[in-house]
């Protein structure tokens, strides 16, 4: 990789070459069970405008890459369970992965009122967890999809001039229900929730939202949807960046609930697909 920034007259090259490979097993089990196990090395590069170290400003922020980015190192290793009968499922995964040079941005003070954000490598980080997932029906009216995981992170700063080795646990569900009050008509309620989630100089505040989706089919190939997205403005999220000299928080408040009507036609007399509900935010 060559970066050669212009303005600033700053030229910077890297390369890099290694083996990524990956290995699946997978053994059939009796009534519909199976057993899975693999391991994954790969590569995550920068992004171009991460390497790019020309400093743009906005009114409290500014921002430059960083052309010595190197990419992310990551080994990952997965130990699954399936079991699949009668239009009902569940799925469980154990997994563990180790990251090298990961990715993260560090914010500096600038001016009293500007914090420089640049990206940098972690020395090396590790997350483990447990994954869990099912799908069903009950009767034939109600179907349903369930998934949550519960993790462990811990990653090291100290090469970042940070406060050395950080941890946290993690929590994550969706569940989506999808309701057919006729042959022609469905509802659909889905929930999502995020946790707190750790970073380099701060942290992510939980957040959580909930989408409500109808569906009338006109007809086989003409179907309408109506949508209302985060219908009790629970989005909201804030960003705490904290530093020796700073402390930095940013709200992220949706501006209201979305609502979102829309029609849908099948060209060349095929069935529109159902149950496909896309939440505007």
């Amino acid at each position: 990789i060559d970066t050669s920034q212009i303005t600033s007259n700053l030229v910077d090259h890297s390369n890099y070459f290694l083996l990524y490979p990956s290995l699946h097993l997978q053994y059939d089990l009796k009534e519909g069970q199976k057993r899975r196990l693999s391991y994954s090395h790969r590569l995550t590069r920068p992004r171009g405008e991460d390497l790019n170290p020309f400093v743009t400003y906005d009114e409290f922020e500014a921002y430059a890459g960083n052309p010595r980015l190197k990419p992310q190192d990551s080994h990952a290793l997965e130990a699954g369970w399936e079991y699949q009968k009668g239009g009902r499922s569940i799925l469980a995964t154990l997994y563990m992965r180790r990251n090298y040079n990961g990715f993260t941005y560090i914010s500096t003070v600038l001016s009293p009122t500007v914090l420089l954000i640049t990206p940098a490598n972690l020395g090396k980080s590790t997350s483990g967890g447990l994954d869990l997932a099912t799908t069903g029906k009950l009767g034939e009216a109600l179907s349903y999809s369930l998934s949550g995981n519960v993790s462990y992170s811990r990653f090291d700063t100290s090469g970042l001039a940070l406060a050395g080795r950080r941890s946290a646990i993690g929590y994550n569900a969706r569940s989506r229900i999808d309701y057919r009050i006729t042959y022609d008509d469905m509802v659909q309620l889905t929930v999502n929730y995020t946790g707190r989630r750790l970073m380099a100089q701060g942290y992510m505040s939980p957040s959580s939202s909930l989408n409500l989706g109808y569906q009338h089919k006109i007809r086989q190939d003409l179907i309408l949807v109506a949508t209302v997205s985060d219908l009790f403005r629970s989005g909201k999220s804030e960003t705490v960046l904290e530093g020796p000299l700073f402390r930095d928080v940013a709200a992220q408040q949706p501006l209201g609930r979305t609502v979102s009507v829309s029609i849908t036609k099948q060209l060349g007399g095929r069935p529109v697909q159902e149950g496909q509900f896309e939440y505007v935010r």
